[in-house]
C-alpha cells in the first residue's frame, strides 16, 4: 500500500491507494465516535451495486450505523437537486456535525458529496473512496466540490478537503474500457506537467488499469501543488491545463456526448495547439499526444464547430476581466499561465477549425484535395500485418478469458481499424464456440479482410469447430484454393457451394490431424501463417513443407518471431530440396510475461515517405528499423527513385519486383510516375495483385492515367513513363484504401484539386489518415 500525506493550511489528511484495500475498511477507516453512530454513504447507482454491500459491511463492523443514498450514474445528476436529497438523507440518517459522510464512486460522486459535507451544518467531514481511475488520480483529492448549472460546469459548489482517500486499485478493473480511458486522460495532463520522463512511462502502458505506483504518482503531483496553492491562486491552476476548451466541449455537447476524459483530451490538444500558435509550445509535444490519445481510443477532433465552442469559454472560472488565464506548456514539466484576452483568442481560436474542431465524425465517400505543402511529424499506425497475428495469438493464449483478451496489448486502441475490429471479434467468437459447442454452424463474416479469414480457416479445423466463411465486398471472388491439399488430405472438410471458383461462402468442419502438409509458397504467405498458428493448438508435431519459392517471406518471418513470442518451438530448414517448418507443440500458446506492443507499420508509412520523396517536408517517426516487414523495403526503393529522379538517366527502364512487398505497388506508382519527364519504371511479378481489395494492378494503371502519367499494362506488370507535374481531376479509388492513400498524397502535387471517389476506404486500415492529412496543413473537403 502506498502513502500519500496531502497538507494544506487548514487540514492534513492521507491518500492510500493499493490493491483490495475495500475488504480492510475495518483497519483503514477511523473509528466511530460511539457505537452506533451515523455514516452515510453516498453512491450511484453503478458503485452501490458493485460496492455498496462491501463497504456497508465494513463499516458495519466498526460499529457505524450505515446508512445509504443512491443517485442515477451520470454527470446529469450532478445538481442542485441531487444536492438536495442527500441533505434530506443526511437529516433523515441523524447526522451531526461529528459525524461523516462517505463518497463512493468516481468525480460526480465526490463533488456531489464533498459539497454536500462542505454544506450540511456549515461543514462536516467526509471520506473519498474513489473508484474510477479519473477520480483516483484527480479529483478526489484537493477539496475542489461542486455541482453543475446551466451556465457552465462546476460553478457552485466550495474548497473542502477530505479527512481521508482510500484508493483501492482493485475497483479499477470493474471499469469499461471507455471509462478507463476517460481517466487516463487526467494521467496523460499529469505526463505533460511532471515531465518527459513521466510521460514516456505513460506511454509504454498497456491498456489496462495502470499501478499503483503510477496513480500514487499523479496524487502526490497534485498534493505536491495543492500544499503550496489550495484556492487555486496562481500555480494550482496548473491542474486546469485542457480544462478551459474541455469544460466547453463539454457544455457544448450538454454533458452528453463526450466523457470528461474525452474532453480534456480534446482541451489538451487545444492547449497546445494555442500554445504553438503564441511560440511558446514546441513542435514536437503536439503528435505524441495525438498519439497517446489514439492508443487510448480517445477522440483527437470534434465535429463541434468553433461557434458551438467558443461562447461557452466565457463561463469560465478562470476568466479576468475580459479575457482568460490559459494554461499552456514551455515543453514538458513547463506549465505556463498566459493570459489571452478575447480578442487575442479570436485570433488564435480559427487555428483549431479543421485540426480540433469543425472535423467531420463519419469518414467522406467524396473528398476533395487541394495541391499545396504538408509539413511535420507523422507518426504512422501500428502494424495491421503484426496486429492480426498478435490479436491471434493473444486471444489462444487466453483462451479462457477471451471477453477481454486484447487488454495484455498494450496498443490495440490504436491498431483499430475495421479488418483488425473483424479479426479481434471473430477469433472471440471462434474460440467460445470451442469451449461451450454448438450443433449449428458458427457464422463467421470476415468483412472485407484477407488475413481474417485466411488465418481463421485452419484455425477452426485444428479446434475442431465447424464454421461457415462470408465476405462481402470483393472478398467471395478471392480465391482459397491453396487449403484444399494440406486441410482436406489431413481430416477436414471445406465445403465451397461456388465450385470449383474455390471463393466464399465456405463451411469448414472436421478436425485437423498432426502430419505433415504440402502448400505453395507463392500464394500468399497468409496461407502459411494460418497453418502455422493451427499446427502450435494440435497435440503433435508437425511439418508444414513449401512447393514452390516463397513470396512475401518478411511476413512469414513476422510469423515465426509472433509465435515464438507466446513461447513456440519452430523450425525452418529444407527437406527434400523444400524449404520445411515443424511445429513441435508445447501445449498451447503461453501469454508472455510483458504485454506486447504493436510496433508501426510500415506499410501505411510508405505514403507519408511518398510525400516526402515528392518534395513534402514531413518527418516519419516510431518505426522499427530491424522490422520484419517486408514494407521497409520502401525506404531503399524511394532512396533509389529519388536518385533517378534527381539525375539525368532518360530512356532506361528500372524494373522493381513487387512479389516480396505487393502492398506497396500503388505507393511506388505514384513515385515512378513523378520520376520525371521519359523516365520508365516496370513493376514486375504483380499478378496477384489482380484480387486484392480491388484489382489493384488495373486500379493503379486507372490512377495514374488520371493522373497524366502514361502506362502500359500487362498481366503481371505495369510499365510507367514519369512526367514533371501530375493532372488535378477526378481520382477513384476503386474502394481500395491504399489507392484512396495513394490518390491523396499525389493530389497535394496536382496542376489543380482532385476529387477522391470512395474516399472512406481508407476505414479499413487508416481511419485517421485524412485528419492527419489535415492535421500537417492540407486543404481538404468533403463532399
Amino acid at each position: 500500500m502506498h502513502f500519500v500525506h496531502v497538507t494544506t493550511k487548514e487540514e492534513a489528511y492521507n491518500v492510500l491507494i493499493g490493491p483490495a484495500l475495500l475488504g480492510r475498511l475495518s483497519e483503514l477507516y477511523p473509528k466511530p465516535p460511539e457505537a452506533g453512530s451515523p455514516v452515510l454513504v453516498v453512491a450511484d447507482s453503478n458503485t452501490d451495486a458493485l460496492f455498496g454491500d462491501l463497504v456497508a459491511e465494513g463499516l458495519g463492523s466498526l460499529g457505524y450505523r450505515v446508512e445509504r443514498f443512491v443517485f442515477p450514474a451520470g454527470e446529469g445528476s450532478k445538481t442542485a437537486s441531487t444536492l438536495a436529497e442527500i441533505h434530506e438523507a443526511a437529516f433523515r440518517a441523524g447526522l451531526t456535525r461529528r459525524d461523516r459522510m462517505v463518497a463512493l464512486g468516481g468525480g460526480v460522486v465526490g463533488d456531489l458529496t464533498g459539497f454536500a459535507a462542505a454544506t450540511y451544518m456549515r461543514g462536516i467531514e467526509y471520506i473519498q473512496i474513489p473508484t474510477t481511475l479519473l477520480a483516483q488520480v484527480d479529483s478526489s483529492v484537493g477539496g475542489k466540490t461542486g455541482i453543475d448549472t446551466p451556465y457552465g460546469k462546476n460553478l457552485i459548489g466550495a474548497f473542502k478537503q477530505p479527512r481521508l482517500v482510500i484508493a483501492d486499485v482493485s475497483t479499477l478493473e470493474t471499469l469499461p474500457f471507455e471509462q478507463l480511458a476517460c481517466g487516463m486522460a487526467e494521467v496523460i495532463k499529469y505526463g505533460l506537467l511532471e515531465g518527459e520522463s513521466f510521460f514516456a512511462e505513460i506511454e509504454s502502458l498497456p491498456a489496462a488499469p495502470p499501478s499503483a505506483e503510477i496513480i500514487t504518482a499523479c496524487v502526490r503531483q497534485k498534493a505536491d501543488t495543492v500544499a503550496r496553492d489550495e484556492k487555486e491562486a496562481n500555480i494550482r491552476a496548473f491542474l486546469n491545463l485542457g480544462h478551459s476548451f474541455g469544460h466547453a466541449i463539454e457544455k457544448a455537447s450538454n454533458y452528453t456526448r463526450y466523457t470528461h476524459g474525452a474532453a480534456v483530451g480534446l482541451g489538451l490538444l487545444a492547449a497546445l495547439r494555442i500554445g504553438e500558435q503564441l511560440g511558446l509550445t514546441p513542435a514536437g509535444l503536439l503528435p505524441r499526444l495525438q498519439v497517446l490519445l489514439q492508443s487510448w481510443n480517445l477522440p483527437v477532433t470534434t465535429d463541434l464547430s468553433l461557434a458551438e465552442v467558443l461562447p461557452n469559454l466565457t463561463a469560465d472560472k478562470k476568466r479576468s476581466g475580459s479575457g482568460i488565464q490559459f494554461v499552456v506548456l514551455e515543453d514538458y514539466g513547463k506549465p505556463l499561465l498566459h493570459w489571452i484576452s478575447d480578442e487575442l483568442l479570436a485570433e488564435l481560436a480559427p487555428c483549431l477549425s479543421g485540426f480540433v474542431l469543425d472535423v467531420g465524425g463519419n469518414l467522406p465517400d467524396t473528398l476533395v484535395l487541394y495541391p499545396g505543402q504538408i509539413k511535420g511529424e507523422v507518426y504512422p499506425p501500428p502494424s495491421k500485418s503484426q496486429a492480426h497475428r498478435v490479436i491471434i495469438c493473444t486471444a489462444l493464449a487466453a483462451r479462457d478469458e477471451t471477453a477481454d483478451f486484447t487488454r495484455s496489448i498494450r496498443n490495440f486502441a490504436e491498431a483499430r481499424s475495421q479488418d483488425i475490429d473483424t479479426t479481434a471479434e471473430n477469433i472471440r467468437l471462434l474460440l467460445e464456440a470451442a469451449r461451450f459447442g454448438d450443433s449449428k454452424p458458427l457464422q463467421l463474416d470476415c468483412g472485407e479482410s484477407g488475413s481474417t479469414v485466411r488465418f481463421l480457416i485452419p484455425i477452426a479445423a485444428a479446434l475442431g469447430v465447424e464454421v461457415c466463411f462470408t465476405g462481402r465486398g470483393r472478398l467471395p471472388q478471392r480465391p482459397l484454393d491453396a487449403y484444399r491439399e494440406p486441410l482436406e488430405s489431413n481430416g477436414v472438410s471445406l465445403r465451397f457451394p461456388k465450385d470449383p471458383g474455390f471463393h466464399l461462402p465456405l463451411t469448414v468442419s472436421g478436425q485437423l490431424r498432426p502430419g505433415t502438409y504440402r502448400i505453395a509458397g507463392d500464394s500468399s504467405s497468409q496461407y502459411i501463417t494460418g497453418m502455422l498458428m493451427a499446427m502450435c493448438l494440435l497435440d503433435a508435431p508437425s511439418t508444414l513443407q513449401l512447393t514452390t519459392n516463397l513470396e512475401s517471406a518478411p511476413y512469414v518471418d513476422m510469423t515465426l518471431e509472433t509465435l515464438r513470442q507466446f513461447g513456440q518451438s519452430i523450425e525452418e530448414g529444407w527437406q527434400e530440396g523444400l524449404l520445411t517448418y515443424q511445429v513441435v507443440p508445447v501445449g498451447g500458446l503461453k501469454r508472455p510475461a510483458e504485454p506486447i506492443t504493436i510496433e508501426r507499420d510500415y506499410s501505411q508509412a510508405a505514403f507519408w515517405y511518398l510525400a516526402a520523396y515528392l518534395g513534402q517536408p514531413i518527418e516519419v517517426n516510431g518505426l522499427r528499423p530491424g522490422s520484419h516487414q517486408g514494407d521497409r523495403a520502401i525506404l531503399t526503393l524511394l532512396e533509389n527513385l529519388a536518385k533517378r529522379r534527381s539525375g539525368e538517366d532518360y530512356g532506361a527502364v528500372i524494373e522493381i519486383d513487387v512479389a516480396q512487398f505487393p502492398d506497396l505497388f500503388p505507393a511506388l506508382g505514384v513515385a515512378a510516375g513523378a520520376a520525371g519527364a521519359g523516365k520508365r519504371t516496370r513493376l514486375v511479378n504483380a499478378a496477384r495483385l489482380r484480387i486484392k481489395e480491388s484489382d489493384r494492378l488495373a486500379a493503379t494503371a486507372d490512377l495514374l492515367k488520371r493522373l497524366g502519367v502514361p502506362t502500359q499494362m500487362g498481366e503481371d506488370y505495369l510499365e510507367i513513363e514519369g512526367i514533371p507535374h501530375f493532372r488535378g481531376g477526378e481520382l477513384d479509388s476503386f474502394g481500395d484504401h491504399r489507392l484512396a492513400m495513394a490518390a491523396a498524397v499525389a493530389a497535394l502535387e496536382a496542376d489543380g484539386p482532385s476529387r477522391i471517389l470512395k474516399a472512406s476506404a481508407i476505414a479499413k486500415s487508416y481511419p485517421s489518415f485524412y485528419r492527419e492529412l489535415c492535421r500537417l496543413g492540407a486543404r481538404c473537403e468533403r463532399e
